[in-house]
């Protein structure tokens, strides 16, 4: 396994698998219009001027969420920078509020050495070669603070503690960031500007006036909802009064006001306000029972629900289990079953859309769901008043624990990135999956899907959340060895990649005890893989090697061609270190030939860039080029800007080589302004021929010609770095 793209020449490799940034989707509006909110949204630019945090608050249903949408995207052009939306709906751990707004970011936790944190390390004992991590907290402030940008926080108020932490954080360290909150109450930030939204405006009590003036919000959201559903629908006299007392009686809250809405083309208008009333009456009588709105919410979800047939009752409430975004694969995986066929899942599911309790999407050519936070409350009360709760929950849990082991051989190897991605998107549904294993004492479950997960939180740099379940899962009770031998392995690789050493070696060396035993010789090899990459960096290079040929020869009495090129360029990688130069090569090129066949473009990647650190340690700056170019052009196709900073510093270093002293400082400057952009530590490949390299630059340069030139350099757009690159490198073939 060789090692994470943003520092390949200096740390050991546990793994060898991609860094690819998972990409936020872009704001857009729901195709819904945006209805009578024009009070609101002049308040909240206003206040948008003078605060740097604005909490819009209210009770569920009436609009938090679009409203904050809507303002974030009308001032797009006021974030330069970029905005994003952070829906914290599905997310139950404050532990990971701050790296769902990391994920959302695409900033993730950044391995560095000792001396990239600028700080000594206390630990005399510990090699500089191993990695630390620098705090995701500390990696997304990196990434906002030079940013004028807007944050949406959306759906606080079951975590404001955390969420308020986050907050004062971000703020202070950020100065031209802003933040728009949406919570049920405000979050008690002494920077917070709090905008509670009222009730839509509703129409006048007189009947007359409601038919002859110019028509409330209230009138209009429920008429313009009426006709997607029902085009020939008109206001009219007749008509107009019957709408004024039902938007009257669901007091102004849009959710309810649309929910009704959805309804009118399967019941009589006349009928609605009469219906509604029963509801409410019944509601309104029962012992503790919230507030007056919350009350008209939760009669008309009853209504609503009441007016579904039983199929489709079964399919909204089985649904709520899910979170983020499913597909309609997906949602007949969880609820078909116990009385429900397929297809009444696939009916129910478009009629429960059609009444506005779910929420499809169709951008991007494919059909999928997601759920307003509220009405999912709802549906898993009904879950779990039909006493489906736990079946529905195993089938969850089961699905999903399906999926992590189907994708699981898929990220190494040419379909990785796909896979990598599909797992990114799943993740409200791989935490709660995770959550039922640990709640219900499911041990063996626990553990198949935490181990099933752990390179694709190393993938995307989820160090700290993947660490928690995999120690969860492991202290949850007893499975078979093979089973816990596989999670024992993703422990020790995320333990080593945050800098506990001592319990790496001691994670791995248990995998490797458990594996031996049940003579697994994959998980056998596996584990021997990652432990030479961990004793490697504690400065045990006899031991390193001896577990690398064994792990080695494994591989390829097993035909695993991926795990051999792995091996080969660990192996590669040690020798280098050892100052064997030409063995290195040999080693690297060999992996790189296997990496090539397996299609595992971040496998080619990551080896050109290794051969490119032996080829500037042997002092051939031309080769060096020539593998960093290459490289150069994968990590553009693969999106990885970690992998583009460390090959432009390469080429830096080289540029030195041949002479082009002020290119070289150029690069240098593009380099560090890409890491602070991403949030990430200057990518040194080796220290001692980085400070050469500075060095003789500086000799060759005056100061003001280095300074221009730094400067000149962080002044280039990404683009225009690598199209510097480019040409210059298009030179040596002339």
């Amino acid at each position: 396994m060789t090692e994470p793209a943003p520092h390949a020449e200096r740390t050991p490799s546990v793994e060898h698998i991609s860094a690819l940034k998972p990409s936020s989707p872009a704001l857009a509006l729901p195709p819904t219009s945006f209805v009578g909110r024009e009070g609101a949204i002049a308040q909240a630019r206003q206040l948008l001027t003078t605060t740097r945090l604005l909490t819009l608050t209210g009770p569920p249903g009436i609009g938090k969420s679009r409203l904050a949408l809507h303002l974030a995207v009308e001032a797009a052009a006021t974030f330069p920078d970029g905005l994003w939306l952070v829906d914290f709906a599905a997310l139950s751990d404050p532990r990971l509020v701050t790296q769902q707004v990391a994920a959302t970011l695409a900033v993730h936790e950044e391995v560095v050495l000792g001396e990239a944190l600028g700080a000594a390390d206390p630990d005399p004992r510990r090699s500089t070669h191993e990695p630390l991590v620098q705090p995701l907290l500390h990696a997304l402030i990196s990434y906002l603070a030079p940013k004028q940008a807007l944050l949406v926080l959306d759906n606080c108020e079951h975590l404001l503690a955390a969420c308020a932490q986050l907050v004062e954080a971000l703020l202070s360290a950020c100065p031209h960031l802003y933040l728009l909150v949406t919570s049920r109450q405000g979050l008690g930030s002494p920077s917070e500007s709090v905008l509670r939204l009222p009730p839509l405006e509703l129409p006048p009590e007189a009947p007359e006036q409601a038919e002859t003036t110019v028509p409330s919000a209230a009138l209009r959201l429920f008429v313009d909802r009426t006709h997607a559903v029902q085009p020939s629908f008109a206001l009219t006299p007749q008509t107009a009064a019957t709408v004024a007392q039902i938007c009257r009686r669901l007091d102004g809250i849009p959710l309810a006001i649309e929910l009704a809405a959805a309804s009118v083309p399967g019941v009589q208008l006349d009928g609605l306000a009469a219906q509604l009333d029963g509801h409410f009456g019944l509601l309104i009588g029962r012992a503790g029972a919230g507030r007056p709105r919350h009350q008209t919410l939760e009669a008309t979800f009853d209504w609503s629900y009441d007016l579904l047939p039983v199929e489709e009752r079964i399919v909204l409430r089985r649904l709520a289990v899910l979170g983020g975004r499913w597909t309609v694969e997906t949602a007949t995986a969880i609820c078909a079953g116990e009385g429900l066929e397929q297809a009444a899942v696939h009916a129910g599911l478009t009629q429960v859309v059609n009444k506005s309790l779910v929420v499809e999407d169709t951008a991007g050519g494919e059909s999928t769901y997601h759920w307003l936070a509220t009405i999912r409350q709802y549906a898993e009360e009904k879950l779990r008043a039909a006493g489906e709760l736990i079946w529905a929950r195993d089938r969850h849990l089961a699905f999903f624990l399906a999926l992590a082991e189907e994708a699981q051989p898929h990220l190494q190897g040419a379909t990785q990135a796909a896979w990598l991605a599909r797992l990114e998107k799943e993740q409200e549904n791989l935490r709660p999956a995770l959550e039922w294993a640990l709640a219900e004492e499911d041990a063996p479950a626990a553990l198949r899907l935490s181990g099933a997960l752990w390179r694709f939180w190393y993938a995307h740099s989820h160090l700290s959340e993947g660490r928690r379940w995999l120690e969860a899962a492991l202290n949850a009770g007893e499975a078979p060895a093979a089973i816990r031998a596989q999670a024992l392995i993703g422990a020790g690789v995320l333990a080593y990649m945050q800098g506990a050493t001592a319990r790496a070696v001691a994670r791995l060396e248990e995998s490797l005890i458990l594996s031996r035993e049940g003579a697994d010789r994959v998980v056998i090899a596996d584990t021997l893989n990652s432990l030479a990459a961990v004793v490697q960096a504690m400065g045990d290079y006899a031991r390193a090697g001896t577990l690398l040929e064994e792990s080695l020869t494994l591989k390829r009495a097993l035909g695993d061609e991926w795990g051999t090129a792995a091996s080969l360029g660990n192996l590669g990688l040690l020798v280098r270190e050892q100052g064997d130069y030409p063995r290195a090569c040999t080693l690297l090129q060999e992996s790189l030939a296997l990496f090539r066949k397996q299609e595992d473009e971040l496998g080619v990647a990551n080896t050109l860039s290794n051969l490119g650190a032996v080829a500037l340690e042997q002092g051939d700056p031309m080769q060096a080029r020539r593998l960093c170019r290459e490289a150069l052009g994968l990590w553009a196709e693969l999106g990885d800007k970690a992998g583009l900073a460390q090959t432009l510093e390469q080429l830096a270093e080289a540029a030195v080589g041949t002479g082009q002293a002020e290119y070289a400082v150029r690069l240098w400057g593009a380099v560090q302004n890409l890491c602070a952009a991403i949030g990430a530590p200057m990518p040194v490949g080796d220290p001692g021929r980085y400070e050469q390299a500075l060095t003789t630059a500086r000799a060759q340069l005056s100061d003001r010609a280095f300074a221009v030139a730094w400067a000149a350099g962080q002044s280039l757009t990404l683009e225009q770095a690598l199209t510097e690159a480019t040409i210059s490198m298009q030179a040596d073939d002339l």
